[in-house]
C-alpha cells in the first residue's frame, strides 16, 4: 500500500507544519454502507437511538452482522441485506461471528454461553452448544466445511468437534487471566487474547508456543476498554497491539527440540515493539503493512475522538506512516475502544469498519478522487493537468471525471472569486448544449455583463435558438452600444436570427437627424445581409465612410460606381488609380473624366494613365493639362495628336530638359524634328553640350559642329568632344571585336564543311543512277563499274556522264538530261 506521506514513527514531534498537513491527500475514501436505524422498527425515532451492532465478520461473498438483540444479518458488500439468509442464533447480544473459508457456515456466540454453527445452504449441519460461561470468541476452522472443528473460549481455550455419536469437547490450555475475547485461526496455531495477554497455541504440537503479557500501563482508562488486538499476517507473523503498544512477534521453530518428536517445537520472538501517538481499536496486517483503526483520546466523560484509519509500513527495523486518513462515522463519539471493529476484504481490497450505530466502508481513492482532491484545494490547473495527462500507470485513468466536469468546478470557482473574464474564457469547454448557453446569457444579461461573454458565445455546434441571438442584438441596440452590436453583426452568420426583426428595431432608431455614425453601419450590414446592396452603397456614400471601398472590392460594384466616382475621390484618394487598374475596359466611357479627376487629385498619375488608357478626348485632356500647368503631360498629348513641334517647344522652353527633347525626337523618329532641335540649341552652349553627349548617334555631328559660332563658349565643351572620341574609339573597337569574331566563325564552319564533304557517302545497291535508272551497282558481280555522287547526293555511272562529269545534270541550271 502506498500514502503521499512517509513520516517515522520514531519521530514523536513531526516535522510537518500545519500547511503541509492541510496539502495532505487521503489515502482511503471513506462510505458509511448501513446504520443500525435501518433494523429498527421505529426509523423515525434517530434520537437517543439504542447501539444494534455488537460484531462482524466479512466473506469474499458477503459482510456477517451480529445485533445486541441476538439476530444475525447477512448483507451484501454494499450494505444491502439479503433477507433468505437472515438467521436468528441467540436471544442475547452476539460477541463474535466466524466464517469459514468456503462461506458455507457461519459461526457465532454469545454472552448466555451458547455456539451456534448455522450452514447457509443447508440445516442438516446446524449445531448450537451450551457452555457453562459467557463465551466471548468463537473461530471456525478455515477447512471447517472438512473437519468439523472450531475453537471457543471463556477462561479455556476449547477445541470443539464433531465425534460420532455427539459433540466433543478438547480443553487444550486453560489461560488465567480471564475470558478469551478474540481468537484467530492460521493454519495450525490459533492466536487468543484475554485481558491479561495474547498467547499462540500450536495445535498440531497440542502445546502453547508462547505468551505475551499485556505491557500496557496506561491507568487512566479502565481495564479492557483498550483489548488486544490481534492480526496474522502470514503463518510465521502475529502483530499484536494494546493500546498505543505495538509488537511484532515471530513463530519460529526451536533448534533444541526433541528429536524423538516428529512435530518440531516452535517459539515466539518479538521482531519489533514500538509506541504508537494514538490508541488502536482495531488491527489487520497486509503484506507486512500495519493498517490500524485509530482514535486520538478517550474519556470517560467525553467518549472517543478523532476517529482514522493509519497505514504502517517496514522500512528497515523502523516502520513508516504511509497513510493517516481522518474520518468520522455515526455515533462514533458515543462508542468505547472495544466496540469497533476492523476487517479486511482482500478481494476488493477495501476494510469494513464496524460501531454499535453504523458500518461504514474505507476504499482505496481512486485516479477521479485524486482530481476531486486538486478541486477541493483549489489545485484547478493541477487537476485539469491531471485529467489531460494522467500518469502511465493502468489505474491512472479518469473514470468518473470529464473534461467538462472538472473545468465546470474551475468555471465555477471562478465565477465564485468574480473573475468574470477568467471564467468565460472557459464556457466553451463547460457547456456543451444550447440550453447551458441560453441558462448563462440570461444570467449575463441581468448582471450587465453581456460584454464580456458575447466574444464566446457559439454560433455553431451548438446553434442556440434565434430568438436568443435576437435578444443579444435588441439588448445592445437598447443600450445603444452601436459599435458593438456592429461588430456581432459583422461576425455572427446572418441565418442564426431574424433579419427582418432586428433591421426594423434598428429603422425605430433611425428616424433622427442625428442618427449615430455607428448606427448607420448596423443598418448598411443589415442591408447587404438582405441583399440589399444599392442601399447598403447608399448608406456608405451618404457617411463617406471607407468601408465602402470593401464594399465594392467584395460585391465586384466598379461598374455601378462610376457615376459616384467624385464622391468616393473624396473619401478616398487613391481609390481612383485602384478603380482603373482593376478593369480598365470597364471605365472606357469615363477616361476623359477620370484625366479630370487624376489632374485635380493624382497629378503624379496622370502620366500613367495618359499612357495606357486609349478613349478620352484628346482635346479635353490636352486642355484640362493646360490648364493646371502639367508641361509633361501637355507634351505627350501634343505627341500623341501629331503636334511634335509645339511639343518640342514645350520641352525646350517650359522644361528647359534637352535630354527630354532628344528623347522625344529619337520616340517620334521625325528628322524634321531633329533639325528643330539642332536649330533651336546652336545658341544655347548647355543644349549643345547636351546634343555633343546624348545625340552623337542621331545626329550628324560634324554638321552641328559646323552650325555653332566660332565666338560661341561652350563651358564643358573639351570634356563632350572627348567623350565623343571615347566614343569613337569603343566603336571602333567594338567594330575590330565583331569582325575577329564573324573571321573565327567563318574558318571554323569552313573547316565543318570541308571535313563534312571529305567525308565518305553509303551508296546501296538499291540507288538507281540518276540518268539511266538502273541499279549504280550489284552485288552478284564481282567488279562493278565506276560511280560518281555529286554534293546534292545524286548518284551516277560514270559512263553516263562522260561528256560532262563536273556537273550534276540533275540539278545544274541548264538541264543536261531530258525526262524520257
Amino acid at each position: 500500500m502506498c500514502a503521499d506521506t512517509n513520516n517515522s514513527i520514531e519521530n514523536e514531534e513531526g516535522d510537518d507544519n500545519d500547511e503541509e498537513a492541510e496539502e495532505y491527500e487521503p489515502v482511503f475514501k471513506f462510505c458509511p454502507i448501513t446504520n443500525s436505524s435501518e433494523f429498527r422498527e421505529n426509523k423515525n425515532n434517530t434520537k437517543n437511538a439504542p447501539a444494534e451492532f455488537s460484531c462482524m465478520a466479512v466473506h469474499a461473498r458477503f459482510i456477517v452482522v451480529g445485533k445486541t438483540t441476538g439476530e444475525i444479518i447477512i448483507m451484501d458488500h454494499m450494505g444491502h441485506t439479503i433477507p433468505q439468509y437472515q438467521i436468528k442464533a441467540h436471544t442475547y447480544p452476539v460477541n463474535a461471528i466466524s466464517i469459514d473459508d468456503n462461506g458455507d457456515y457461519i459461526g457465532s456466540c454469545c454472552q448466555e454461553g451458547k455456539v451456534k454453527i448455522s450452514g447457509l445452504f443447508s440445516k442438516n449441519e446446524d449445531q448450537l452448544h451450551t457452555f457453562p460461561r459467557p463465551i466471548k470468541a468463537v473461530c471456525l476452522d478455515p477447512n471447517f466445511s472438512k473437519s468439523k472443528q472450531y475453537i471457543t473460549g471463556d477462561t479455556t481455550l476449547i477445541l470443539n468437534e464433531r465425534g460420532t455419536f455427539r459433540h466433543k469437547e478438547t480443553k487444550l490450555i486453560d489461560f488465567q487471566g480471564g475470558l478469551i475475547h478474540t481468537l484467530r485461526w492460521k493454519e495450525t496455531l490459533i492466536a487468543a487474547a484475554n485481558d491479561k495477554g495474547v498467547g499462540v497455541y500450536d495445535l498440531r504440537a497440542r502445546r502453547l508456543v508462547g505468551f505475551l503479557e499485556s505491557t500496557d500501563t496506561n491507568t487512566d482508562v479502565p481495564r479492557g476498554i483498550f483489548p488486544s488486538r490481534i492480526s496474522w499476517n502470514d503463518s510465521t507473523t502475529l502483530v499484536i497491539a494494546w493500546a498505543s503498544t505495538v509488537k511484532v512477534i515471530t513463530i519460529t521453530n526451536d533448534t533444541m527440540y526433541d528429536h524423538q518428536s516428529s512435530i518440531p517445537r516452535k517459539s515466539i520472538n518479538i521482531a519489533a515493539s514500538f509506541k504508537l501517538e494514538f490508541f488502536v481499536c482495531g488491527l489487520t496486517s497486509i503484506n507486512r503493512d500495519l493498517v490500524f483503526l485509530s482514535i486520538e483520546n478517550f474519556t470517560i466523560s467525553d467518549g472517543t475522538s478523532e476517529l482514522s484509519l493509519t497505514i504502517l509500513s517496514p522500512s528497515g527495523k523502523e516502520y513508516e506512516e504511509k497513510a493517516h486518513d481522518p474520518f468520522s462515522m455515526q455515533g462514533d463519539q458515543q462508542t468505547s475502544p472495544f466496540q469497533f471493529q476492523l476487517e479486511y476484504l482482500p478481494d476488493e481490497q477495501c476494510f469494513f469498519i464496524l460501531n454499535p450505530y453504523s458500518i461504514s466502508k474505507a476504499e482505496r481513492r481512486d485516479y477521479d478522487d485524486h482530481i476531486d482532491f486538486l478541486i477541493k484545494k483549489q489545485k484547478f490547473d493541477e487537476a485539469i493537468q491531471a485529467f489531460e495527462k494522467p500518469p502511465t500507470r493502468i489505474d491512472a485513468k479518469p473514470k468518473r471525471h470529464t473534461q467538462q466536469s472538472v473545468y465546470l468546478a474551475y468555471v465555477t470557482s471562478l465565477m465564485g472569486n468574480k473573475e468574470i473574464e477568467k471564467a468565460v474564457k472557459l464556457f466553451p469547454l463547460v457547456y456543451k448544449t444550447a440550453e447551458e448557453w441560453e441558462e448563462q446569457i440570461l444570467l449575463f444579461i441581468e448582471r450587465d455583463q453581456l460584454d464580456m461573454l458575447t466574444p464566446y458565445i457559439p454560433t455553431d455546434a451548438p446553434k442556440l435558438h434565434a430568438p436568443v441571438y435576437q435578444k443579444i442584438l435588441e439588448t445592445y441596440l437598447q443600450k445603444k452600444k452601436y459599435d458593438k452590436l456592429k461588430e456581432l453583426l459583422t461576425k455572427w452568420p446572418s441565418d442564426i436570427y431574424d433579419l427582418s426583426v432586428i433591421d426594423q428595431s434598428i429603422i425605430l432608431q433611425t428616424n433622427s437627424e442625428k442618427t449615430p455614425q455607428a448606427l448607420l453601419e448596423c443598418s448598411a450590414i443589415i442591408a447587404e445581409k438582405r441583399g440589399d446592396i444599392s442601399k447598403t452603397l447608399t448608406i456608405f456614400l451618404k457617411m463617406q465612410n471607407i468601408q465602402v471601398f470593401q464594399l465594392i472590392e467584395r460585391k465586384q460594384l466598379y461598374e455601378k460606381i462610376l457615376p459616384n466616382i467624385q464622391t468616393l475621390m473624396a473619401i478616398n484618394q487613391n481609390y481612383l488609380d485602384a478603380v482603373f487598374s482593376r478593369k480598365p475596359d470597364d471605365t472606357r466611357d469615363f477616361h476623359t473624366r477620370q484625366v479630370s479627376l487624376y489632374a485635380e487629385y493624382e497629378p503624379t498619375k496622370l502620366m500613367g494613365f495618359l499612357r495606357k488608357a486609349g478613349n478620352y478626348n484628346i482635346q479635353e485632356a490636352l486642355s484640362i493639362c493646360e490648364k493646371k500647368r502639367l508641361p509633361r503631360e501637355t507634351v505627350f498629348l501634343c505627341g500623341r495628336s501629331g503636334n511634335g513641334r509645339v511639343a518640342l517647344q514645350i520641352i525646350l522652353n517650359e522644361l528647359n530638359d534637352i535630354e527630354e527633347a532628344i528623347q522625344f525626337c529619337r520616340e517620334t523618329g521625325d528628322k524634321k524634328l531633329w533639325d528643330t532641335l539642332i536649330e533651336q540649341s546652336i545658341n544655347r552652349p548647355d543644349f549643345i553640350r547636351g546634343l555633343l553627349n546624348h545625340a552623337g548617334g542621331d545626329i550628324d555631328l560634324q554638321e552641328l559642329i559646323d552650325k555653332v559660332k566660332n565666338d560661341l563658349r561652350i563651358p564643358g565643351l573639351r570634356d563632350s568632344l572627348c567623350k565623343i572620341m571615347q566614343d569613337y574609339n569603343i566603336q571602333m573597337s567594338i567594330s575590330e571585336c565583331c569582325r575577329k569574331i564573324i573571321v573565327h566563325d567563318c574558318l571554323a564552319l569552313r573547316k565543318q564543311t570541308v571535313t563534312l564533304l571529305q567525308g565518305g557517302y553509303p551508296v546501296k545497291d538499291s540507288d538507281l543512277c540518276a540518268k539511266c535508272h538502273n541499279p549504280v551497282y550489284s552485288c552478284d558481280l564481282l567488279t562493278n563499274p565506276p560511280i560518281s555522287v555529286f554534293f546534292c547526293l545524286h548518284v551516277f555511272h560514270a559512263k553516263c556522264i562522260e561528256t560532262n562529269p563536273d556537273v550534276c545534270g540533275v540539278c545544274s541550271t541548264n538541264a543536261l538530261f531530258t525526262t524520257a
